[in-house]
């Protein structure tokens, strides 16, 4: 089932679409009229509404945050019953991100944000003044975390990893599922709006980053018609930029995890409502959303699943093909892995 895995760069298992639509609620805020008409940022951008301006700042706002390279592999250390879970269902859990491990790391960038946007504030003409001035005289009440519910899914870059066994993978009695990034259309998830980001753990990366794509709006906005309408396209624009921002940075003490992750914010667009489900997690009770990351009908594409060092080779490989089985794979299937034990032991504490 499935087709060869393109070797092109493109977005996607893992090709979310509908990248941008917490920023669009940020953005909806700003101007308090109508919704703002830039389209998903995994969607080819064609036929758009409006001036010049708009489509430019859409094009900046597009490429402004990598993507990554099809072909490259991901990977998602999990439990034994999770990864059960996630081949019935063909889902993959996010985790509200309150009840992360880090429930501060969605505003790890805010404070540079706003920091920069009142520097830039003291040198910019007076067009650019008004947006900037508006921009941060909301971004305190509209930053992600609080302007709408978010959801985060952990993976890394990182393969057979000692730090994410210990943290995620059971402690090496898990599992570590590799899955490839594809190049094919987004899968649709009612109700949300989803992104794969990579995680930026230096606050002179962000601030680097904000203040040049602030600057090439700013520049943008001094070479058009000071209208209300542009001013407000500028301001959507940084906003979309701080909240991209905002959701692929986190603390530098975790860069050692080398994050891939999947963002997910709920979508006010839309007429139907994801289901928030509730797990056990360490005697505590976690909120968590499931998402497809392919198109209803594709099974998850799977490069190879690795299993703890902990647990015996032979009985791992064989519950790991049971899951497999049970799930609809077959091993003359393009989605199906190979199965291998991992070579390192996950880290004891003291």
């Amino acid at each position: 089932m499935g087709s060869q895995i393109p070797n092109q760069r493109g977005r996607a298992i893992l090709r979310f679409g509908a990248r941008s639509a917490a920023a669009i609620k940020l953005g909806r805020a700003a101007r308090n009229q109508q919704p703002i008409r830039s389209l998903p940022l995994a969607i080819c951008m064609t036929q758009l509404e409006g001036d010049s301006l708009e489509q430019t700042l859409d094009a900046l706002v597009e490429a402004a945050f990598p993507s990554v390279p099809a072909g490259s592999i991901c990977y998602h250390y999990t439990t034994m019953a999770a990864m059960r879970n996630i081949l019935a269902s063909q889902r993959f859990w996010l985790t509200a991100h309150e009840d992360t491990n880090d429930p501060a790391e969605l505003v790890a960038a805010d404070d540079a944000i706003i920091s920069i946007a009142q520097d830039l504030l003291t040198s910019a003409d007076e067009r650019g003044k008004i947006v900037l001035a508006k921009f941060t005289e909301r971004y305190s009440n509209l930053r992600v975390a609080k302007a709408v519910p978010t959801y985060l899914g952990c993976f890394s870059m990182s393969r057979d990893d000692a730090n994410q066994w210990t943290n995620y993978g059971d402690g090496g009695r898990g599992v570590c599922l590799g899955v490839p990034i594809l190049n094919e259309a987004p899968p649709t998830n009612p109700g949300l709006g989803h992104a794969l980001l990579l995680v930026n753990y230096s606050e002179d990366s962000w601030r680097a980053h904000v203040r040049k794509k602030f600057i090439e709006i700013l520049d943008l906005l001094s070479g058009s018609e000071s209208t209300p309408e542009n001013l407000a396209q500028a301001a959507s624009a940084m906003f979309r930029i701080a909240a991209f921002e905002a959701l692929s940075a986190k603390h530098s003490n975790w860069e050692v995890e080398h994050e891939l992750r999947i963002a997910a914010v709920e979508d006010g667009r839309s007429a139907v409502t994801a289901p928030i489900l509730e797990r056990e997690s360490k005697d505590r009770k976690v909120r968590y959303v499931e998402i497809l990351v392919r198109q209803a009908g594709r099974r998850i594409a799977l490069h190879e699943i690795i299993t703890g060092s902990e647990l015996n080779a032979v009985d791992a490989h064989r519950e790991v093909e049971a899951a497999l089985a049970d799930a609809g794979y077959a091993p003359t299937d393009i989605e199906y892995p190979r199965i291998v034990q991992s070579t390192v032991a996950a880290q004891r504490s003291n």
